[in-house]
């Protein structure tokens, strides 16, 4: 008599910006749709992110997670902690699952190795293989995306030119490699020309080997666009005011108008062109480095702002041993300057950005956000 066919387990670690909060929206929603076919998505809310993190982080290094507000306040709590661990644990004893996906963004950012290695040990249960997922955004887009989420979460335009966000892959993806190897570790280009029919939901699903199932999206699932201009400008106010307050005041207070503040119409947000060169500088070695994991190069269409000109040298990226990347992307010290300078005068950057939102073709590379 043949064996039966080994549970699989899909890890779905990120990035952000990445249509995380939509896949798992769906996914959430359509629980007992899955569930009729044998795949499993834990009843730990739609995100699995914050649940995991407090369940495998370490708790005597508890603070790094930052402020215990919102789900982290809530998933810390001890009581709920043994809840979703009683959750998780019946979903991995439940002989009825063939499959079970997992899906939090946070787990990328937040875990670091030996914590990862926890959660790895925790789900590998009679012999389930476990693949996991990773969408990477090319590093413009990200950053210029993540700015509008830490503007909603409270903080500043300053705060973010100053360090504006980086996709970091290899800091994300190394842990996973190390512990899972790098064969269970699937990395998917978030491009619309390389989803499965432009769609990153259809292209999850065929991640996941179950492209044939019908979902249905919840109709209260807001969009996630991007924000323009002037309602980054207001949020920018906002938070400035709110820090002279307490530096967290407004990350613990977020004003109820700020639905109706990000839907305000005009240009899209988009970063300082210094800051734009500053991240794809920045980003160069990173992004060569994933080329080599990858075996192709991931972002053709983005090339580091401010990077050699035809006939100054090869290309960030251009071949797999990455030294066209350092050459392009310079010291990383230089690429941090960039940033203070786009981010220095106060809040002129920020304000100019919020009042214009776009520099040239700026307000395209901002792009949609997507989650």
């Amino acid at each position: 008599m043949s064996e039966a066919p080994a549970r699989r387990i899909y890890l779905h670690v990120g990035q952000h910006k990445t249509g995380t909060t939509w896949i798992q929206n769906v996914l959430d929603h359509n629980r007992a749709r899955l569930a009729e076919r044998g795949v499993c998505y834990p009843d730990l809310g739609a995100c699995h992110g914050w649940p995991l993190v407090f369940l495998f982080a370490r708790g005597d290094d508890i603070d790094r997670l930052g402020p215990m507000i919102g789900q982290r306040r809530r998933h810390s709590n001890p009581r709920r902690k043994a809840q979703n661990r009683a959750i998780l644990d019946a979903a991995l004893d439940d002989p009825r699952w063939r499959k079970i996906v997992i899906s939090g963004e946070q787990l990328c950012d937040m875990l670091r190795w030996n914590e990862v290695r926890a959660m790895g040990e925790a789900l590998q249960r009679d012999g389930a293989e476990i693949k996991v997922i990773f969408y990477a955004r090319e590093p413009l887009g990200y950053a210029a995306s993540m700015t509008q989420q830490r503007l909603k979460a409270g903080l500043t335009l300053q705060e973010l030119t100053d360090e504006p966000p980086t996709p970091d892959y290899r800091r994300r993806l190394q842990k996973y490699f190390r512990f899972f190897g790098r064969e269970n570790v699937e990395i998917r280009v978030y491009d619309r020309k390389r989803l499965k029919d432009g769609d990153v939901l259809a292209d999850f699903m065929d991640a996941i080997d179950e492209p044939d199932i019908a979902l249905d999206a919840p109709a209260s699932l807001a969009s996630n666009s991007s924000m323009s201009g002037r309602a980054a400008w207001l949020m920018d106010l906002r938070n400035r005011l709110f820090k002279k307050i307490s530096p967290t005041f407004a990350r613990r207070h977020p004003p109820w108008i700020m639905p109706s503040v990000a839907r305000l119409p005009g240009p899209r947000f988009a970063l300082p062109r210094a800051v734009r060169t500053a991240v794809s500088r920045g980003s160069a070695q990173d992004v060569a480095w994933l080329e080599r994991k990858l075996g192709f190069e991931p972002f053709p269409s983005t090339r580091p702002e401010g990077g050699p000109r035809k006939g100054g040298g090869k290309r960030a990226g251009a071949g797999p041993g990455g030294g066209e990347g350092k050459r392009a992307g310079g010291k990383a010290g230089a690429a941090k300057a960039g940033a203070k300078r786009a981010g220095a005068g106060g809040g002129k950057a920020g304000r100019r950005t919020g009042a214009d939102g776009a520099h040239g073709g700026a307000g395209r590379m901002a792009g949609k956000a997507a989650t």
